[in-house]
């Protein structure tokens, strides 16, 4: 790597860790709190390969996921049951 690239890789690193590259202070690092909503937001968007879908199969692909969230909200409302039923005896 040239000298440069090397001095630019080095500034992206810092960058990672939270440091101004220039001062070499830490910066405001964004909050968990942000984070998560963040990773909330991305997860509702849907992703390249769902949106290069056809119609058909993007149907197909969103009832299969709409089944999958029925079963497991199933699944849990049986075990909260199953807890509570232990908890009780």
């Amino acid at each position: 790597m040239s000298k440069q690239e090397k001095q630019h890789h080095e500034e992206m690193k810092m960058e990672l860790q939270g440091v101004c590259p220039i001062t070499g202070t830490i910066q405001n690092v964004q909050a968990p709190d942000q984070d998560q909503a963040d990773n909330d937001q991305i997860s509702k968007e849907p992703d390249m390969s769902e949106l290069t879908m056809s119609r058909r199969k993007r149907g197909l692909y969103e009832s299969i996921c709409i089944s999958k969230r029925r079963r497991k909200a199933k699944v849990d409302h049986l075990e909260s049951r199953k807890r509570s039923i232990a908890k009780n005896q």
